[in-house]
């Protein structure tokens, strides 16, 4: 529901790639955020995770937040995660939009450049940017289908509060539902301990 919702929406539309290859991958919001189409192998289909994008503060005349690149949340968080055709799809279409919109090299980030994945308004995500953005498409798909339902007389069905840990962990269930194991599991999601893997895979039906 939510990806439909996404696709058939003026304003949110352009953001349906980026929310296919999140769930696709089950990677982190701020390693999304940080992935570069150099990072990216097409012969392998392969995305190789090696650094995120975060907020750092700088203290200069006042507190100012700045964007910078730094290694991933931990060591296993170094990995090399297979892409699936839908993911490689996403790729692609997301290369066009920003070929499309000049947006291809807007930004740099210390020595990183040609990213991915962008906000609207053509900004890198930062910080709690892309909860809020997922807080709003949930809100206008909500408002959408009560009044739908409402004229229909029948029960509204409503999407929950989504945010991208919340994508991470469904790409990751729908992994396991795909059969992939406990271990291979373990090493896209970069999790340390299998036990964070398993709080996830044992509530697979």
């Amino acid at each position: 529901i939510f990806l439909k919702f996404l696709a058939s929406h003026p304003q949110y539309r352009n953001l349906y790639w980026m929310f296919v290859f999140m769930i696709e991958t089950a990677c982190r919001a701020s390693e999304m955020a940080g992935l570069t189409f150099h990072d990216i192998d097409y012969e392998a289909r392969t995305v190789y995770i090696n650094h995120q994008l975060i907020n750092t503060i700088h203290e200069k005349d006042s507190w100012e937040r700045q964007l910078a690149i730094a290694p991933p949340k931990t060591y296993s968080s170094n990995r090399t995660i297979p892409l699936s055709q839908l993911a490689m799809e996403a790729l692609d279409m997301q290369k066009q939009l920003l070929q499309r919109k000049e947006m291809l090299d807007k930004h740099r980030v210390d020595s990183c450049r040609n990213f991915i994945f962008l906000t609207l308004k053509g900004k890198l995500w930062s910080g709690g940017s892309l909860n809020r953005y997922l807080h709003n498409i949930v809100t206008a798909y909500n408002e959408k289908e009560l009044a739908a339902a409402h004229t229909s007389i029948r029960e509204p069905v409503l999407l929950p509060k989504i945010t991208a840990h919340v994508l991470r962990h469904t790409g990751c269930t729908r992994m396991a539902e795909a059969g992939i194991d406990t271990r291979t599991l373990q090493e896209i999601m970069g999790h340390e301990s299998l036990k964070l893997t398993m709080k996830v895979y044992n509530h697979v039906d």
